[in-house]
Parts: structure tokens; C-alpha cells; sequence
């Protein structure tokens, strides 16, 4: 449950972390994979959310980090939070505030005025956004973030074209660090248990070909492209099968489910809920696509597919290129027949060589993206280690 913001004494922390919420999805999952690493290293850690609630809030309570909401009710609503958060400051006095995204970062500018000494970290999650998808809102917040780029003390992108973007946007290039994504190989290996009862579910027989996109329904996510390679696979005459898979934050499910009956490949593709641990989900497929048009940094579904020892089709947008390397293949975005020519070649090469480019995926995971060279590294740049 998340904490008041009354009725305790003043306390010093080491790292306040700040995020809009914990609904189910990448930065939520870093941050608080990262709250979690950094309390075990034994700092003191305290992570607020604009909005209460979310998939992760129990986890972080289970772990014993305090959650603390300030309560925004609406997207406009910015006065209310921006009061409870100055309030938040003179209570907890941490030594870093780490915020994430645009809506916290610009949250997060009279903190050295209210709380003077204490550090202010930027976390920049993305690249290239294309805001025309995403209202006026958010365009007007990510102006505000490159105008106030000269207030935090560093930023941390979690991948290098995240840096490009953000210098591009006026940001020093001296106080932009890249400290790429931690994935926790733990949680995120391949289930053979886990595989065949999804499967079962979903009633695909144990040797068909599956290829899947992990993802939000959201228009950065290429679900468009996705489907309209789907036809020029099955003209090649491949036993295959396909799988869209995640939250549907935008609404847009529905119309991809659509898409796909206008296509007529309704019967080759599945839109099943979310069901399992999140590697059994990665496991039930044989290659996992991402197909993104814009907006990526670090992907996280790539590397927990690499994780989970799957063969991965990416499009080079963010730092795919670097995470994929010699265990998949890269493809230019908003190029359906490019991804079915790599969806092909994953099915030529067999499931030897599939299994065996998915060991070199998660042994790559394992020595560049581990949870603890990522808590280690933002330790170091928060300037708390």
C-alpha cells in the first residue's frame, strides 16, 4: 500500500525514486528492479509515483521499500502533485532524487531550491518519440523537459540513441550518461514446462513454428507491420503460427484484431491475455519480433527474450542492433517484407540453429545487461556508491 505524506518524522534517504506508476511495462520494471538492487546493496531507498497502485506496487512493498503516491488525479492535474512532492523533499531529504519520463522529470525542477544538496538524475527512456500519436499533452511536456534540460545535475539514458535524441533536444552531451537496462536472468530463462502449458492453451501443437510480438498495443510498437508480413509468410507455404501478446494501453487491440481478419490471416494469429510468468510467455515462441516504428532506447522485450534463449527479429530502431547482434536478425522499421524475409530465415535455419543462437543470446544478456552491473553502474553515476 502506498505511504501518506503525514504524520512521521523527518528522515534522510539515500535515493528517491520518482515514476509516473506501476502499471506493467518497462521503465516500471527497471525502476523498480533497480530500487530493489540498490536496497540490497543497503541504501536507503523511497520510490513515489504520481498515480497509486500498479502490477509492480506489491512487489516493491514485499521487498519493504516505501511506496508513496502523490496523488494525481488527472492528466492535467500537475499543482496538487507538484505541492506533495516539495512536502515529500523537506520529509524524506534525499541525498538523489531519480526520476523517470518526461512527466516526472519536469516534476522534479525545484528540488535543489526546496531541498538544497540533494542530487537531481533524469532518466531519458526513449528515443525519437513521435508525439503526432500521442496528443498535445504529451508533445507539450517533452517541450517543457529539452527547455529545462539544464536542471538536473546528470541524465541517465538507457541507451545510446536515447543520448543522441536527447542532445539533439538540447541536452549536454557531458551530462548524459548511458547506462544500458538490467535483466534479471533469474526471473527471465527458458521454461520448457511453462512453454507447453501455454501452448496447450492456445492449442498450437508442440513442433509448430511460432513467432510472437511482446508488446503494449501502442503506435510505436509496429503491430501493423507485424500483421502485414504475416500473408507474405504464409504465401511461402510455412507451417507457422503467430501470437500478439500484451497490455492494451491505447485501446488499439481491437483494431489490430481487425487488421488481421482484413487481411485474412485471423486463423494463423492469436491476441490471448496475459497468462503464466512472463517467461513462460517468451518460451511458448520460437522467435519474438520487435517490430517498432519509433520511441525505442533500450528494449526490454528483447533482452528477456534473449534471456529466455529466443531467436529475436528487431528493427533497428533504439539500441536494438547492439542487444540483438550475431543472435538474430535486424531490419529497417515500417518494412513488412523485411520482417517476413527474417521470419523466413529463422525458419530455414531450423531449430538447431535457432536453439543454438538463443544460448549466445542469453549468454550475451548474461555478460553486458546483468541486474547487477546496471545497479552497480547507476549507483556510481547517482553518486551514491
Amino acid at each position: 500500500m502506498n505511504s501518506s505524506l503525514s504524520g512521521r518524522k523527518p528522515r534522510v534517504i539515500d535515493v528517491l525514486f520518482l515514476i509516473r506508476g506501476l502499471d506493467r511495462g518497462g521503465s516500471e520494471r527497471q525502476i523498480t528492479m533497480l530500487a530493489r538492487g540498490l536496497m540490497n546493496d543497503g541504501l536507503r531507498v523511497t520510490l513515489a509515483t504520481l498515480y497509486s497502485g500498479g502490477a509492480f506496487a506489491e512487489c516493491l512493498a514485499e521487498a519493504g521499500i516505501p511506496l508513496i503516491s502523490l496523488a494525481k488525479t488527472s492528466r492535467w492535474n500537475l499543482w496538487a502533485p507538484f505541492v506533495r512532492y516539495c512536502k515529500l523533499l523537506r520529509r524524506v531529504r534525499p541525498r538523489v532524487v531519480y526520476s523517470f519520463l518526461p512527466v516526472s522529470n519536469v516534476l522534479t525542477t525545484p528540488t535543489r531550491i526546496v531541498a538544497p544538496g540533494t542530487r537531481v538524475v533524469w532518466g531519458i527512456r526513449a528515443s525519437a518519440v513521435d508525439y503526432a500519436h500521442y496528443g498535445a499533452f504529451a508533445s507539450f511536456v517533452n517541450r517543457v523537459e529539452s527547455a529545462l534540460s539544464w536542471v538536473p545535475n546528470c541524465s541517465i539514458a538507457n541507451s545510446v540513441q536515447g543520448k543522441r535524441d536527447a542532445v539533439t533536444r538540447g541536452f549536454n552531451p557531458e551530462r548524459v550518461m548511458v547506462v544500458a537496462n538490467g535483466i534479471d536472468c533469474d526471473a527471465f530463462k527458458f521454461e520448457p514446462v511453462g512453454r507447453a502449458k501455454l501452448r496447450g492453451k492456445w492449442a498450437i501443437a508442440p513442433d509448430t513454428f511460432v513467432v510472437g510480438m511482446v508488446a503494449r498495443f501502442d503506435p510505436m510498437k509496429g503491430h501493423e507491420d507485424f500483421l502485414d508480413a504475416i500473408p507474405i509468410v504464409r504465401d511461402a507455404r510455412v507451417r507457422a503460427r503467430f501470437v500478439c501478446i500484451g497490455p492494451d494501453t491505447a485501446g488499439r487491440r481491437a483494431a489490430m484484431v481487425n487488421r488481421s481478419r482484413d487481411l485474412n490471416i485471423a486463423d494463423l494469429v492469436l491476441f490471448p491475455d496475459m497468462e503464466g510468468s512472463m517467461s513462460s510467455v517468451f518460451s511458448a515462441l520460437d522467435v519474438v519480433v520487435s517490430a517498432s516504428r519509433f520511441g525505442e532506447g533500450f528494449s526490454n522485450s528483447i533482452a528477456e527474450a534473449l534471456a529466455c534463449e529466443r531467436v529475436c527479429i528487431a528493427t533497428d530502431i533504439g539500441d536494438a542492433r547492439q542487444i540483438v547482434a550475431d543472435a538474430g536478425w535486424i531490419v529497417p522499421g515500417y518494412d513488412p517484407p523485411a520482417l517476413a524475409k527474417a521470419m523466413l530465415s529463422a525458419f530455414d535455419i531450423g531449430e538447431a540453429q535457432r536453439l543454438n543462437r538463443g544460448r549466445m543470446g542469453r549468454q550475451r544478456v548474461l555478460d553486458l545487461f546483468s541486474v547487477e552491473l546496471c545497479c552497480r553502474t547507476t549507483a556510481k553515476v547517482l553518486g551514491v556508491r
